[in-house]
């Protein structure tokens, strides 16, 4: 299993600005350490969350379950364009069963 650790703060108070660091504790005084995120949109349930980053390079779908809907695929596809990413660009990682 692949895992990944990380701490996040907020940016300028913002909820939805994010600045995280995946790099060990006694290392994150370092500035080049930090990484930001935004999110994008949230689930009101949290079943999901889209999180994005400034230069819309990289995107994220991040969900509860290993799967999304197809009524969350498409309503999630047909907004990302308002936030300036290319749908198309959105790929699905296989998730392994536990």
């Amino acid at each position: 299993m692949d895992e990944a650790n990380g701490v996040a703060r907020r940016v300028d108070g913002r909820t939805d600005r994010l600045e995280v660091s995946f790099l060990p504790a006694v290392l994150r005084w370092l500035p080049l350490g930090w990484g930001r995120y935004w999110i994008i949109e949230l689930a009101p349930d949290y079943r999901y969350a889209v999180i994005g980053e400034p230069s819309r390079e990289y995107l994220w779908v991040l969900a509860r379950a290993r799967t999304l809907s197809p009524e969350d695929r498409r309503a999630i596809e047909a907004r990302l364009p308002v936030h300036g990413y290319d749908p198309k660009r959105l790929v699905d990682s296989p998730q392994e069963k536990n």
